[in-house]
């Protein structure tokens, strides 16, 4: 058995918390099964439950098989994939279609029940948070400080990059010497640096007086 499915269920809950909600969806998907989905109208009789009747048996089988496959990824610690959602949420959402398409194709002379609601609600439902698990398992939800702290390092790694190719195309350069089109701090703009000489002068030469202007 992996780590995952070694650590205390409270821990497990708090690692992957939309995960061990959408496998719990189950549950409840199993006690509307016993409801009344679809009744008949003039008829005070408890309509017909979910099992036994053909949209809502398979919507219910699917939403059994996407918790049962949530429910062994998280025992089994095995992680998200970056591509795409699991298997488990296309199966949610094919329970989702396929309950509200027989609630939708349903004879004139039947009605909807609470069951039949219920168990499109709790399908969606599932679907949904297995989407939000998937999401934040693989990465794909970024807080706001980790975008800061990324724009933050391609900055650097920009300034560094740029740094690196002036230190190649120029060299090592002496001391007082500027890289062309750099400013020095404190330095009116356009004044050489001390010791260089401006326009059309010539160097300034040790022992020299006056100093050329």
């Amino acid at each position: 058995m992996s780590q995952l499915g070694q650590l205390p269920a409270g821990d497990v809950v708090r690692a992957r918390p939309w995960d061990v909600v959408g496998a719990a969806l189950g549950v409840p998907m199993v006690l509307w099964g016993f409801l009344a989905w679809f009744g008949t109208v003039g008829d005070s009789g408890g309509g017909t439950p979910g099992f036994f009747s053909g949209t809502g048996a398979t919507g219910i089988a699917l939403v059994l098989a996407a918790s049962a496959l949530t429910l062994h990824q998280i025992l089994e610690g095995r992680p998200h994939s970056a591509a795409s959602p699991s298997v488990a949420a296309f199966l949610a959402a094919s329970a989702s279609i396929l309950i509200l398409g027989g609630m939708i194709a349903k004879p004139e002379s039947s009605t909807l029940a609470a069951g039949a609601v219920a168990g499109l609600l709790t399908a969606l439902s599932q679907g949904v948070v297995l989407v939000l698990g998937w999401l934040r398992g693989s990465g794909k939800i970024v807080k706001a400080s980790n975008i800061r702290a990324l724009e933050a390092q391609q900055a650097a790694a920009d300034r560094a990059a740029a740094l690196a190719a002036n230190r190649q195309q120029y060299g090592q350069l002496p001391y007082g010497q500027q890289i062309p089109g750099q400013q020095i701090p404190g330095q009116p703009f356009g004044q050489p640096p001390y010791g260089q000489p401006s326009y059309g002068q010539p160097p300034y030469q040790q022992g020299q007086w006056p100093p050329p202007r």
